[in-house]
């Protein structure tokens, strides 16, 4: 089951899953399978309890938690995402790595709750010992603006700018984001203030917090 899901034969490794349940019904990694495969074709229901069925199986299993928060976040339970973060984070045993990864997850579960201050810091955190992408800065710098932290967010776009390559949609998104700081700075009407936020909501969506490159990195674990 494991080797068809890695070769993205989804409901072969389904079956195959299914079949293994029959025969162990407390084989963690069937219930990984199932609950992949329900997520991905949008069954979140039957996901969430096979995750909880896993969890009361592993406890503590941070990919289990994980990949559970992000079911909420598809769900568009973003609170309940950022419970479940919190809940593993303190968690001694983790490594460095896991705790970053942890911590970028969360900052993008709180974006989408559009909680920015906290995005920001987690996001601001995690970034520094992460292999960031462009992506990963835009998200920064659109969470650090929302947040009315505009000279964090001009510092995130220029390690942005920094970089060695841009593709035309990372450009955009970068000139977007500064001019709309550049706009704010400068107007005083609460109305036109407004304005500018909602202007920089489309640009977090632009820089695309719910997606990122979550989903690649929940399939690796």
């Amino acid at each position: 089951a494991r080797m068809l899901w890695d070769n993205q034969q989804e409901s072969a490794a389904r079956q195959v899953a299914d079949a293994a349940l029959r025969l162990d019904p407390h084989s963690v990694e069937a219930l990984f399978i199932k609950a992949r495969s329900d997520a991905s074709r949008g069954k979140y229901e039957d996901a969430v309890t096979t995750y909880v069925r896993l969890l009361q199986l592993s406890p503590g299993n941070q990919d289990a938690f994980m990949e559970l928060a992000e079911v909420h976040m598809r769900r568009g339970q973003s609170d309940q995402a950022c419970l479940l973060l919190r809940e593993i984070l303190p968690h001694s045993q983790i490594t460095r790595d896991q705790r970053s990864e942890l911590e970028w997850r969360l900052g993008l579960a709180y974006a989408s709750a559009e909680r920015w201050s906290a995005a920001a810091e987690y996001l601001g955190r995690a970034i520094e010992q992460r292999e960031a992408t462009d992506q990963d800065w835009q998200c920064l710098a659109a969470a650090k603006t929302l947040a009315g932290q505009d000279a964090g967010g001009v510092q995130a776009m220029a390690r942005l700018a920094s970089g060695r390559e841009h593709d035309q949609e990372s450009s955009t998104i970068w000139t977007d984001l500064r001019d709309q700081i550049a706009c704010r700075a400068m107007t005083e009407d609460r109305q036109d203030g407004s304005a500018v936020n909602g202007a920089l909501r489309k640009g977090v969506v632009r820089a695309d917090f719910n997606s990122s490159n979550r989903d690649s990195r929940a399939m690796e674990a």
